[in-house]
């Protein structure tokens, strides 16, 4: 479906590649996320890259990034995106487990 090599590209585009950094509950120096999941929409070539903070009340995210791989830019970014980016596959997960 997509190389591993793609969504690191499209991560790396993005700003997405530093999970220490994007998993660090400290707020001044890190961005306090517990879960990122990376979608491909195959019938657009995008990555939907979906990041979820650390205290969040609802189940949705707080954030998404919307990558276009043929044309190698960010299309969409903010808290809300146009449900024409609408994911299709979950290629890659992180999420911050804690005891």
């Amino acid at each position: 479906m997509i190389d591993k090599a793609t969504i690191q590209k499209g991560l790396k585009a993005s700003y997405l590649t530093d999970i220490n950094d994007l998993m660090n509950t400290d707020q001044q120096t890190g961005s306090n996320m517990a879960k990122i999941e990376v979608y491909y929409n195959k019938d657009k070539n995008l990555l939907v890259e979906n990041l979820f903070k650390n205290g969040h009340s609802s189940n949705e995210a707080t954030t998404a990034v919307v990558y276009d791989l043929k044309n190698n830019q960010i299309v969409n970014s903010g808290v809300n995106y146009d449900t024409n980016y609408q994911p299709s596959w979950l290629v890659y997960t992180w999420e911050k487990l804690s005891k």
